[in-house]
Parts: structure tokens; sequence; C-alpha cells
């Protein structure tokens, strides 16, 4: 698995991990190398790509692509830490009806596998939030997106089951002009 950061991070700390992302509080990581290049990029600033493995035999996963049933709770999961556009009057309702109904209970989880939240999903989702895309639309991508999956470490022992291998320094040209044009689409 890959992280892409502006540094080597050997041992990742829970404690000190990003309450930020789009999933919470977390160690982000692919299995796609070359998304982990356009994570650590900056503009003109190269980064790292440090690669680890994880040993998941005792840790509890809830994974989000396992069935298109976790859809509405993997939308909850966002709302609860990533901005939407509020384009209908139906927004903060179906928010709040998510959030209350589908919101996953993460306090036993050590691992969260989640679909690439791209910007074609956030699309689909922010249009099924303000009633403008029917469900069986949103599953279509939502389905799509599950082709690449992001693994976030949220427990200690998650952490402690994670092995730093290496790290390689990632150079900005070109990695940083494919991250920005994937983020304009």
């Amino acid at each position: 698995l890959y992280h892409g950061s502006s540094e080597i991070i050997k041992n990742p700390q829970f404690d000190i991990s990003k309450n930020i992302n789009e999933f919470g509080r977390g160690f982000y990581l692919s299995s796609n190398k070359f998304l982990a290049n356009e994570w650590a990029v900056r503009e003109n600033k190269n980064g790292v790509v440090n690669e680890y493995e994880l040993n998941i035999d005792d840790l509890k996963v809830l994974d989000f692509t396992s069935s298109s049933h976790y859809i509405l709770s993997f939308i909850s999961l966002l709302l609860a830490n990533k901005s939407f556009n509020i384009e209908s009057k139906d927004f903060y309702a179906n928010k709040d009806y998510l959030l209350e109904h589908y919101f996953p209970n993460t306090a036993n989880i050590d691992l969260l596998i989640c679909p690439k939240s791209d910007n074609y999903l956030s699309i689909a989702i922010n249009d099924f939030l303000n009633n403008k895309t029917p469900y069986e639309v949103l599953k279509e991508v939502y389905l799509g997106a599950c082709s690449e999956v992001i693994t976030v470490l949220i427990s200690e022992k998650a952490f402690s089951n994670l092995s730093f291998v290496h790290s390689s320094i990632v150079e900005s040209n070109p990695w940083f002009g494919i991250k920005n044009n994937k983020d304009l689409k």
C-alpha cells in the first residue's frame, strides 16, 4: 500500500493523523502507486511516496466496496467530513435523514475500505442530495468508483499492524500537472 506525502513517514502515528480528510481522521493509503504520486506532489514541490505492508488478519474492517447496500452509509460518512454544494431546500432534510439512519458505527472498526471519491462520484452524490439525480444513477457511478479503493487506518491497532517498506521521491513535474488536470474535470 502507498501513501503520498511531502515527507518520509516511517512510523505513522494515530494520535497525529489529520481529521480534515473525506473519511475523517485516519491514515490514507492506496494500492495504486500512481494515485499516491498525485497525493505526494504540490505545485513546484516534489513529494514522497511511502510504501507499507499491512497485516489485516486481526483487524475489524468496514468495506464500503463489498456491496451496493453500503452506498447510503458511505454518503453519510462523507457528509460528516466533506462540504457539498447546497442547491435545493431538500439538501438539509436529505443530509439529516442519511446521518440519522445510515451513519456507520465505526467505534470498534480498525480499517475502512472506501471507493475513491473522485469528481464524478462527488458530483453524483451532490446531485443526489439536491434531488437532481436518481438513486439508480448514483449507484452506477458509485459502483464504478469502487474499482479504485482507499484504505483508511482509523485505530491504534491498525497503525500497529502497518510496516514501512521504503520510500521514493516523486518529481512535481509531471505529477502535479496530472493531478491538477484530474481535479479540473
